[in-house]
């Protein structure tokens, strides 16, 4: 008689979300056909989603099992999605998953229930769309809004295109403009929010030309060590060069071309960006790093911790700075999972990982906090 097997369709990077629980469970596998009285568990795993989504294809999860007849390990390593291309659709569907047993030959096939959901990750936050941008009566919203960077909660950049709606160039009082981020990639979902515009009169009577000029997104950074931060340009001009230095590489090394600095010992230096600008025009540009904190500084109320895979932790701050901004992330999701803005940790998987809290002030101050996490089963 033939039977119905359970498996355990297990995620690693299973993850509680701020606002959605997404936790793989056991799932039925409805058996279609098989040889021989088989039993089989698998684990599919993929790097970059907590589950199955919507745009995602079978081959994004990699497949590990183990095949068993009765006491006996069966010689079979062949187990494999009978359509990898397939793309995953939104909502409840049926794939097949394939075992092929090899001494002697019998093939399984069994058929896969998945419930996929619409998106795959939801997008962080355009943080720095809260603040009020000035413009000239006839400006293009594309000349007066920064380029922000989209970043999805494993940390990847998404790529798309932002659009602005209700924008009136021909009017000096203040707009509050509503923007969509649309990815380039289905997986992920449109994001939604406001900015704040006002357009000035510009004078026409002026002789003396602005000129614009590149400088650093901070003045300093405070780093704990063996951590890291990525200093960007403002007011960049297409065309300019930038190579970053430190003065101190035993304190804190640089990146020379895209400014990502590490943290490598307590100490003070300086990192300096030489800008060349297409018209021959030079400026020098200077960030002060610090490794290591004062008393007086915010620190995390726990820079070590020990955690059983489900675990659940709030880590926090004290000696808040007021009207900073604070965003927490993990240095491998496949371990621990961190809400960006609460400071809720999971502990999903076993093994050592980080969790870093930036802090931007109202000065353009940075400080980087960072907690040890070791996870044991």
């Amino acid at each position: 008689m033939k039977k119905i097997i359970i498996f355990a369709i297990a995620f690693i990077l299973s993850f509680t979300c701020s606002a959605t629980e997404h936790t793989a469970k056991a799932q039925a596998i409805n058996l279609i056909s098989v040889d021989g009285n088989y039993n089989i568990s698998f684990i599919a795993t993929n790097p970059n989603s907590d589950g199955f989504y919507k745009g995602q294809k079978l081959k994004d999860f990699s497949l590990i099992g183990i095949v068993t007849k009765g006491d006996t390990v069966a010689t079979s390593n062949l187990l494999y999605w009978e359509n990898p291309d397939y793309i995953i659709a939104e909502g409840q569907q049926t794939v097949n998953l394939i075992c092929e047993i090899l001494l002697p030959y019998e093939k399984i096939v069994f058929k896969v229930p998945i419930t996929a959901a619409s998106n795959q990750i939801e997008l962080g936050d355009r943080s720095d769309m809260y603040d009020v941008y000035n413009g000239y009566l006839g400006d293009d919203i594309y000349n007066i809004l920064p380029n922000v960077k989209m970043y999805s909660k494993v940390g990847n950049v998404v790529t798309g295109t932002f659009s602005y709606s209700d924008y009136d160039s021909s009017t000096t009082n203040m707009q509050k403009i509503k923007w969509t981020f649309t990815p380039g990639d289905q997986i992920y979902q449109a994001k939604t929010g406001y900015i704040y515009v006002q357009l000035l009169e510009r004078d026409e009577t002026a002789v003396v030309e602005e000129i614009t000029t590149p400088s650093l997104t901070v003045t300093s950074v405070s780093l704990a060590t063996a951590t890291s931060y990525d200093i960007n340009i403002v007011d960049n001009i297409k065309g300019t060069k930038y190579e970053f230095t430190s003065s101190d590489p035993k304190i804190a090394t640089v990146n020379p071309k895209n400014g990502i600095v590490k943290a490598i010992k307590p100490g003070k230096a300086t990192i300096t960006c030489k800008a060349t600008l297409p018209d021959g025009r030079s400026e020098t540009l200077t960030s002060d790093v610090v490794v290591g904190y004062d008393e007086n500084a915010p620190v995390l109320t726990d820079e070590a911790l020990d955690l059983s895979i489900n675990d659940v932790f709030y880590i926090t701050v004290e000696n808040r700075i007021a009207k900073s901004k604070y965003k927490y992330a993990s240095s491998d999701w496949s371990k621990v999972r961190v809400n960006s803005a609460s400071g809720k940790i999971r502990a999903v998987g076993e093994g050592e990982a980080y969790v870093t809290c930036t802090i931007t002030t109202p000065d353009k101050q940075v400080i980087v906090l960072r907690c040890d996490i070791s996870i044991t089963k």
